[in-house]
């Protein structure tokens, strides 16, 4: 997940107190009782953005099919980093700043 969100340009740290925001996640896998496995298994990937004592500003959810286990985390990881990177711009859009391809 560090390297997903550094490509849009996020600054992740390691110490909570240097933290702006803290990002958590649920990864999970579908599994199917009344029908066979599909080719293709399908995970999902839910985060949310707390910020200020545990208030959720953002949170998303991604599906993602694919037969690596290896593939679907960074796929769905890669997913989670550019919904998070959308919402900001837009807020940031909404709010008269100019934005690129990545956070200034």
């Amino acid at each position: 997940m560090t390297q997903a969100l550094e490509d849009f340009g996020f600054v992740v740290v390691t110490k909570p107190d240097e933290a702006d925001a803290f990002l958590d996640g649920e990864l999970g896998g579908w599994i199917y009782f009344d029908q066979p496995m599909p080719d293709k298994p399908k995970y999902s990937y839910r985060y949310k953005l707390e910020m200020n004592g545990h208030v959720v500003a953002w949170e998303t959810e991604v599906d993602v099919r694919s037969r690596s286990k290896l593939d679907a985390d960074r796929t769905g990881l890669q997913k989670v980093a550019r919904n998070l990177f959308l919402a900001w711009k837009q807020s940031a859009t909404k709010a008269g700043l100019t934005v690129g391809d990545k956070l200034p």
